[in-house]
């Protein structure tokens, strides 16, 4: 599962990557605020979704195989005591992609959690107070304003404060449109896509489309714009910065930048029309699949030949061969009556469980891995042609042809009433305990 993890985490960073340059490029200099938290809100759930359905997973993921092999024989598991060595497990470069990703986030959680820790501790140890009506929380720390889901919390220093009814005008649009639910999502996601830069891109725009929304919505309840844009600089300087407050100096540039900015409706509209164009771009970018290297049927999991025979027989068409002197000594892979290993699959996988053992230097050196091994079932029912078209190591390349040469005759696949040659390929697992 950690290849596919990691192809999966690709994908989602490639629709985000392509998501958040279409709106920066296109969308975000807007007027058309709702619209683009629809879109950066849609951005991230289908960022996460859709990989989820184009990437193929597996229980066993195998390198890139080519040709690509049709697996026809249950896998066979070998086991071993003892451990991988450590410079065995650490030269995986998977495992190594893998435990540097988990450690980002394991940081970038934690960071998250004391900030948010920081909020929460903000808010329990602020007195109510109440303005005009407005239930807030007044905190001694020195903290620029900010709204957390239902609280609204002032530093004391602005109680006074001449503009402080268009700061909490402000603020009220936070809380009643539930903004906070906007932001954690955003930062989750720039945890869980720490190294990508985009994720980062996507929790700023998330902040000042917010501030712009906000701002938006005072000035539209007549408040002047001038007095309006003085107040956030009075309010911004000398006051710490939680993650939910957002009174930068660059931030609040941007905000007067944009609240002088005129509003073209029919460029909005063309606009608009791109946002459908960019999620399904985002679909056609993450659609790719990575061959994992092996086509696996679905009869592996099957205890008899019949009940295998009778699967391969529904997803092959068997075409006899037009010329059938010439095609005498043809091999097949699915034919209409398929081989059979004495006494069934069962029986099959149980000697070959007996009789195949672990090198014992491949385990004292911790080499594991899986070998596919081919081989003919012959007319007479031997087994012929035995060779490994995917290794993993000469030592457990050698043990899997070894115990393959050792089964015993099968019962001859036919075609049109005659015997002919059938082609077999089979997964052999070295695995350390």
């Amino acid at each position: 599962m950690t290849t596919e993890f990691l192809i999966y985490l690709a994908k989602v960073a490639l629709s985000i990557l392509l998501l958040m340059g279409l709106f920066k490029a296109a969308l975000a200099a807007d007027h058309s605020f709702a619209r683009n938290r629809f879109y950066l809100m849609g951005a991230v759930l289908w960022s996460i979704c859709v990989p989820l359905l184009t990437t193929q997973w597996s229980s066993n993921p195998v390198a890139v195989i080519a040709p690509t092999y049709t697996i026809n024989l249950p896998e066979l598991v070998v086991t071993a005591p003892g451990t991988a060595t450590a410079s065995n497990a650490w030269g995986n470069p998977t495992t190594i992609i893998l435990t540097i990703y988990l450690t980002g986030v394991a940081i970038f959680l934690l960071r998250m959690m004391g900030s948010y820790a920081r909020v929460l501790y903000i808010i329990a140890t602020s007195n109510d107070y109440t303005i005009d009506s407005y239930n807030i929380k007044v905190t001694r720390a020195a903290i620029a304003p900010f709204a957390f889901f239902g609280w609204i919390v002032f530093p004391e220093k602005l109680i006074d404060h001449r503009d402080l009814t268009k700061m909490l005008l402000h603020e009220r649009v936070h809380s009643r449109q539930l903004h906070s639910i906007d932001l954690l999502l955003g930062e989750l996601f720039a945890v869980f896509q720490w190294f990508n830069p985009a994720s980062w891109m996507l929790k700023k725009l998330i902040t000042e489309n917010h501030e712009y929304t906000a701002d938006r919505a005072v000035i539209d309840l007549g408040v002047s714009t001038y007095e309006y844009q003085a107040s956030l600089v009075n309010a911004t300087v000398g006051r710490e910065v939680v993650p939910v407050s957002h009174f930068s100096l660059i931030l609040i540039k941007k905000r007067i930048k944009m609240m002088n900015k005129n509003r073209n409706s029919a460029w909005l509209r063309v606009k608009s029309l791109l946002v459908p164009v960019a999620f399904v771009a985002a679909v056609v970018l993450t659609s790719f699949t990575v061959d994992m290297g092996v086509k696996r049927s679905n009869n592996s999991n099957e205890t008899s030949s019949e009940a295998a025979v009778k699967k391969q027989q529904s997803k092959v068409k068997v075409t006899p061969p037009a010329n059938k002197k010439e095609n005498n000594n043809r091999t097949y892979r699915a034919v209409e009556q398929m081989p059979s290993f004495p006494g069934g699959t069962k029986a099959m996988m149980e000697f070959l469980s007996k009789n195949t053992q672990y090198p014992e230097e491949a385990a004292k050196k911790g080499i594991q891995g899986t070998v596919f091994v081919q081989f003919v079932v012959e007319k007479d029912g031997s087994i012929k042609d035995v060779k490994v078209i995917r290794g993993k190591h000469p030592l457990l390349d050698a043990e899997a042809v070894r115990v393959a040469k050792l089964m015993p005759k099968w019962t001859p696949g036919k075609q049109d009433g005659k015997a002919v040659r059938v082609e077999f390929t089979m997964p052999v697992k070295f695995k350390l305990q």
